[in-house]
């Protein structure tokens, strides 16, 4: 776990990220219970995973409401049938209530993301996917929301040069949306 200085909380300390912590009064109750079932049901069912998503956002500095749960989840998520056919491992929960949970699956092409699975890091015992992979995974979607969460993420203080590292082994045509995030962030500051 790295340590950050969280210079915006009233209180001035330096904390361990990724902290589930930093979502208490910001996500709702009921779906950090969601989280915490899903994630059992998860490693009851053998399933590797790893927390993404605005949870994982929130967990590295930037917390916010969200509405559902996601994960980074291994092939054993999924059950693979003749023809190309996928459907879900049936003990994987997909949903906990009203709460969806959704399974990113890797595709054969991103084969070092089991590697981020892997390497996750516990908080509160849920597996959160480390700081670069989550970074890689808001680059690829790039929806206007994950474009602010990484604006955000890069303003709490994430090691960038982390980032960078990542991006330059694994994704490297993602660099040039990374510098722009960079760029957005610094603009604000």
């Amino acid at each position: 776990m790295r340590r950050y200085h969280q210079s915006r909380f009233r209180q001035k300390k330096s904390i361990e990220l990724p902290d589930l912590e930093l979502l208490d009064g910001v996500v709702s109750p009921v779906i950090l219970d969601a989280l915490k079932k899903s994630s059992k049901q998860l490693d009851k069912a053998n399933i590797r995973h790893a927390l993404i998503g605005g949870l994982a956002v929130g967990a590295y500095g930037h917390p916010r409401a969200t509405r559902d749960v996601d994960y980074l989840v291994g092939d054993e998520a999924f059950k693979f049938h003749g023809g190309g056919l996928v459907t879900f491992n049936s003990q994987a929960p997909i949903a906990i209530g009203d709460v969806a949970v959704d399974l990113l699956g890797i595709c054969e092409d991103e084969s070092y993301l089991n590697d981020g699975i892997e390497d996750a890091v516990l908080s509160g015992g849920i597996p959160i996917i480390s700081i670069s992979v989550l970074f890689y995974l808001k680059l690829k979607a790039f929806r206007s929301k994950d474009i602010g969460d990484l604006v955000e993420l890069v303003k709490s203080g994430i090691d960038t040069d982390e980032v960078e590292d990542y991006l330059k082994c694994n994704a490297y045509a993602f660099l040039t949306r990374f510098k722009k995030i960079i760029r957005l962030a610094s603009e604000e500051e």
